[in-house]
């Protein structure tokens, strides 16, 4: 439980899976990713990265409430264009990329 929301475990039954998955929906929804060496972390972290990126918009807020959602499947992280690889140009902002299998892509 957290706050009027209610989360059912239905992964694996082992010490780690349930510990890493208390850990993921006790924390915030949606994770700041503040640096590049914090995003690189974490995409080495994690199979899949959902990251919103740009200031306060409409987007942002359906971001949200879809990470409160979906938090039982995945991280989902906030981040500023500096955060991210130079590599990586974005057509528009705000955007949500998805990072996967060595590649991105953007919802449009």
């Amino acid at each position: 439980l957290k706050g009027d929301l209610a989360y059912s475990y239905k992964g694996p039954r082992t010490k780690d899976d349930i510990v890493e998955f208390a850990n993921r929906v006790a924390g915030p929804a949606v994770r700041a990713l503040p640096s590049k060496q914090m995003f690189e972390h974490m995409l080495k972290r994690h199979d899949v990265l959902f990251v919103y990126v740009g200031a306060e918009s409409p987007l942002k807020e359906k971001y949200n409430d879809a990470a409160s959602e979906l938090i039982v499947y995945t991280y989902f992280f906030s981040a500023s264009e500096e955060a991210l690889p130079e590599s990586l140009s974005l057509p528009e902002l705000p955007a949500v990329v998805v990072f996967k299998d060595g590649s991105h892509f953007t919802y449009d």
